[in-house]
């Protein structure tokens, strides 16, 4: 299945962007663990519960380019 015009418009907007109302979290891992500290934020992964996309999001706060992507 394609993904939804939500997920579609969500894909390669900035961290700071939301989640859109149909995605549920279904894990979360800390970069800071991960980089011994070097990043500071969270990579979340979402699925969709209209279109079943998979979705990510990278929180980083020193990452000017982290964002979502499908």
């Amino acid at each position: 299945m394609a993904a939804c015009n939500a997920c579609n418009e969500l894909s390669n907007k900035g961290k700071e962007v939301e989640p859109h109302p149909t995605l549920v979290l279904k894990s979360s891992v800390n970069l800071g663990r991960l980089s011994m500290g070097q990043a500071k934020g969270n990579v979340n992964h979402y699925v969709c519960s209209v279109c079943g996309t998979k979705m990510s999001c990278d929180t980083d706060k020193h990452d000017k380019f982290a964002g979502w992507w499908i």
